[in-house]
C-alpha cells in the first residue's frame, strides 16, 4: 500500500501547488483552511511513510493519520458541495485523486506499523 501511497500524495501536493500558483488562494475561510490540509497532510504523510518504522516517533504517525482522516473528509465535503462541477478536463481525476490520497495513505500508515504490533496486511 506505500508504494500507492507516497505516489499518490506527491502528485497532490504538486498538482495543489500547481492549481494554488496559478489560480491563487481562495477567498472564503474554510476553503483557506481547506486548502492549507491539501498542501500540508500529504507532505506530513510522505514523511512518516518513508521514515523506517524502528526510527519514528509515534507522533508523527498519529499525526499523519489525523490529518489523513481530515484531508478524506473534508475532500468528501468539497466534491458535495461544488457539484455540479466547473467544465474542465482534469477536475474530476484530481478530486479523484484527492479522495485515493488519503485513503492509501492511512492503509500503508496502518500497515506500516512495528513489527511487534503489526496487523496482517
Amino acid at each position: 500500500m506505500k508504494t500507492v501511497a507516497v505516489p499518490a500524495n506527491i502528485i497532490l501536493a504538486v498538482l495543489t501547488c500547481g492549481i494554488v500558483m496559478t489560480e491563487g488562494l481562495p477567498s472564503r475561510p474554510y476553503y483557506v483552511a481547506f486548502t492549507v490540509l491539501m498542501l500540508l497532510v500529504p507532505v506530513v504523510a510522505v514523511f512518516a511513510l518513508t521514515r523506517r518504522p524502528s526510527t519514528d516517533r509515534p507522533a508523527v504517525r498519529a499525526a499523519a493519520a489525523v490529518g489523513c482522516l481530515a484531508l478524506a473528509a473534508t475532500v468528501a465535503w468539497a466534491l458535495v458541495a461544488q457539484y455540479p462541477y466547473p467544465e474542465g478536463p482534469g477536475v474530476v481525476p484530481y478530486g479523484v485523486l484527492a479522495l485515493i490520497a488519503p485513503i492509501a495513505g492511512l492503509a500503508a500508515l496502518r500497515c506500516a506499523v512495528p513489527p511487534a504490533r503489526a496487523p496482517r496486511c
